[in-house]
């Protein structure tokens, strides 16, 4: 009991802090940040807006396990759902209420997660987050962290390395068992040197 209580604790502690960092990131996000406050908004409305449908009576989805994320208008779908039809056509659903660029589905076929996988899932995604915001070489305002039944969802826009950064950094995190990289990934060009 005293093991939950610690852990539940340490969990609400944490998610504040990363609420305050967030916070104070904003407003350097705000002038310095690829990522625009529009688009910042359309990213949320765009997920709430799929998660109501979602929910409603006459949603074949209602009763299933969906976690749904946007960033920079490309939504990914993680949880789990009962059956591959249901999962094929889940995608053209989301589609059909949304209009996002891009749209990635990584339900599973198999049961709902349980509230504690949940919390756990809540607890690895907030200590990742914490190291993104540490490193020098990456703006962790660029990057969403999404985590589902221990796996790792990384959206965002980065160079390269700042990529294998956070990849690197979300597989030495205890707890994960898979990293999936959805990033988009930004190429500098040289300049051309003249004669």
């Amino acid at each position: 009991m005293t093991f939950h209580i610690k852990f539940f604790s340490l969990l609400l502690l944490s998610l504040s802090l990363q609420g305050c960092a967030q916070t104070a990131l904003s407003g350097a996000q705000l002038a310095y940040n690829h990522y625009s406050l529009q688009n910042t908004l359309h990213d949320n409305y765009t997920t709430m807006h799929v998660n109501q449908v979602l929910q409603l009576d006459r949603s074949p989805y209602k009763d299933f396990h969906i976690q749904v994320n946007t960033f920079n208008n490309e939504l990914l779908l993680t949880g789990q759902i009962s059956s591959n039809t249901l999962r094929q056509q889940l995608t053209a659903y989301v589609k059909n209420i949304s209009d996002v660029e891009t749209i990635y589905n990584y339900t599973t076929i198999d049961r709902a997660t349980t509230t504690l996988t949940r919390m756990e899932d809540m607890w690895i995604a907030t200590k990742i987050s914490s190291q993104l915001m540490t490193a020098e070489a990456i703006n962790a305002a660029e990057i969403k962290v999404v985590t589902e039944n221990h796996v790792v969802y990384f959206m965002g826009i980065v160079t390269p390395q700042q990529g294998k950064i956070a990849i690197d950094i979300a597989e030495h995190t205890q707890g994960v068992n898979r990293v999936v990289d959805l990033f988009s990934y930004i190429v500098k060009l040289r300049k051309k040197t003249t004669l």
